[in-house]
């Protein structure tokens, strides 16, 4: 099972967490937005009202004042107007006292509503807030402004405010979703790491998913591990079976073999039946050792790994010497033992079909080299063959995948495959790589870190 990093999104995909962090920052923002619009509109609100109060209070006060002096004297002269409209004066606030012929005193630029009350009106220097208020018996009206932009000039604070305000909010709200997204991920972080440390190849049942006590995140740890014990047991099914037919196919062969090299012994070799029967017997062989590929694929990985301490070198001189003539072929750069752990038996087997893959497509030398590294064992097996190409070499491991320079060669196609399931059940891993002519199979098995073994 491939491993994967727990909370790492694979490749390619996204991560809910952030997604979550991001929706969580747009909702606040959102949220923060909205708040700040309907807080701009209530103090433009109070801020306006509050203003227009004061200004239509203090008109009818100013006009009330000129009413009682124009009784008491019959006349207001310019210069007491004057004085009345600074004494009512305070701020940003402007006043104006005006009459039907037109103004009377104060600020010019302040525009004259057409009857009493409050209204926005447009003055020639920008809009204003105006309050009319009328004198009850000199015909005059007094008027009270201010301009807009400075009745609304608590708008850019309130907005720098907001904007500190929403920062502050959007990283909390980024903040607060990934750690709840984390928090509530918890769970499955913790069910795709229980899942990745299970050996798919163990023949043992395996263990129940971890529970996380949220219904949802065990109903699928339950589903999962239902399945599980489904697949569990077709592929034991599966195994079984394959390795009984291996095993039911191997006695008749021997003994279909035992029968077949009898009668060519009492034939001549030079007979037209003693060759067929040369050639039936060597068929028969090739049949047989198919089966015996078969059965180590079959074989789950737990059965092939082993316990013994081997070398690597040692493995491959017995494989060399138990070739004939091709033997003289093979070059031997064996700097180290390679120390491993396994079994010697299925370790020499692929041994064996990475060497004898590159002896038959390979005139040439062949060279066998046994290197340690700090962590490995390297294996490596060049020849001067044809090669394979990029897409062979992807390809290489699959049962029964015969390269295009490889077709009609013979053998079977599940050479390499043994080779890649024995490493695998290993620790290890095989691979070719592109090196220049010719084939270079490199196999790495885990180092062992103990007492070397004897070269035997």
């Amino acid at each position: 099972m491939p491993s994967t990093e727990p909370g790492r999104p694979s490749s390619g995909g996204r991560s809910l967490v952030r997604r979550v962090g991001l929706v969580a920052a747009l909702t606040a923002a959102g949220a923060s937005l909205a708040t700040l619009s309907v807080a701009m509109v209530v103090v433009d609100y109070r801020v306006t009202s509050d203003a227009e109060d004061d200004a239509l209070e203090r008109a009818r006060a100013l006009a009330a004042e000129l009413d009682a002096e124009a009784r008491a004297q019959q006349a207001v002269t310019q210069a007491q107007l004057e004085d009345e409209l600074r004494e009512f004066s305070h701020g940003d606030v402007t006043l104006a006292v005006w009459e039907a012929s037109g103004r009377l005193a104060g600020d010019p630029a302040l525009p004259s509503p057409a009857q009493d009350g409050c209204e926005a009106s447009a003055g020639p220097d920008g809009a204003w807030m105006v309050c009319r208020a009328s004198s009850a018996s000199a015909g005059r009206w007094v008027l009270v402004g201010e301009p807009r932009s400075q009745l609304l000039a608590h708008r850019e604070p309130l907005l720098l405010g907001g904007l500190v305000a929403l920062i502050v909010v959007v990283l909390g709200g980024i903040f607060a979703g990934i750690s709840v997204g984390r928090w509530s991920l918890r769970p499955l972080v913790r069910l795709q790491g229980a899942l990745t440390a299970m050996d798919a190849a163990a023949p043992q049942p395996a263990p129940s998913l971890p529970r996380s006590g949220m219904v949802e995140i065990d109903d699928v740890a339950a589903t999962i591990d239902d399945l599980l014990g489904r697949l569990r047991v077709e592929l034991e099914r599966s195994r079984h079976f394959a390795a009984d037919a291996a095993h039911e196919l191997r006695t008749p062969l021997t003994k279909l073999r035992t029968e077949l090299e009898l009668r060519a012994e009492e034939h001549d070799e030079g007979s037209h039946e003693g060759r067929q029967l040369l050639r039936s017997v060597a068929r028969v062989e090739d049949l047989g050792e198919l089966v015996d590929h078969l059965l180590v694929l079959a074989s789950p990985e737990s059965a092939l790994r082993g316990a013994s301490l081997v070398s690597v070198s040692a493995l491959v001189e017995a494989v060399v010497e138990d070739l004939d003539a091709d033997a003289s072929r093979v070059r031997l750069e064996l700097e180290d033992d390679g120390a491993v752990v396994g079994d010697a038996t299925v370790l020499s087997a692929a041994i064996s079909n990475g060497l004898g893959n590159a002896l038959k497509y390979s005139k040439g030398p062949v060279r066998v080299g046994v290197q340690d590294t700090a962590e490995h064992v390297v294996l490596r097996i060049d020849d001067e063959g044809p090669g394979l190409g990029e897409e062979a070499r992807a390809r290489a491991f699959e049962p029964f995948y015969r390269a295009p320079e490889q077709r009609g060669t013979g053998g079977h196609g599940i050479g390499l495959a043994l080779i890649a399931h024995v490493v695998a059940a290993h620790r290890g891993d095989a691979a070719f790589v592109d090196d220049g002519p010719g084939a270079h199979l490199v196999v790495r098995l885990p180092r062992h870190r103990g007492v070397r073994p004897e070269q035997t």
